[in-house]
């Protein structure tokens, strides 16, 4: 049991140390880095109760299935919003939005998995 959970634990470290690598984001002018600023303000703060029951329950497939479940396009209120913004601003918007959005879904599945961690192995050593 003890093997299982150390190979489990290292494969999870993996998994995490995978998905949280981000590629360079690419500025065409100053109207997108301003959008994609404001896209990774808003899309980004907090933690996703959701995300993070998920990593809590799964532990390490949850962190994966964060990382490979695409990240959702801003709430319609706030594509409202953008209307009267220009369309590279719209377009950085929902870049930013988007790419910090995931990152969030990884992190608060993370959070899970790390809140499960110290209770699945005192089990695992109380069993003994």
């Amino acid at each position: 049991m003890k093997k299982i959970l150390a190979i489990g634990m290292c494969l999870s470290l993996v998994f995490v140390s995978c998905a949280t690598t981000t590629s360079s984001l690419a500025m065409q002018d100053e109207e997108y880095a301003t959008g994609v600023i404001q896209g990774q303000a808003d899309g980004g703060s907090g933690l996703s109760t959701g995300w993070c029951g998920s990593g809590c329950l799964f532990g390490p497939f949850g962190i994966l299935a964060a990382a490979v479940v695409p990240a959702s396009s801003p709430p319609p209120a706030t594509t409202i919003a953008l209307s009267g913004k220009s369309e590279k601003y719209r377009l950085g918007y929902t870049e930013g939005y988007q790419k910090a959005s995931n990152s969030k879904m990884i992190r608060s599945a993370l959070v899970g998995w790390l809140i499960w961690l110290p209770i699945g192995l005192s089990l695992a050593l109380s069993a003994e």
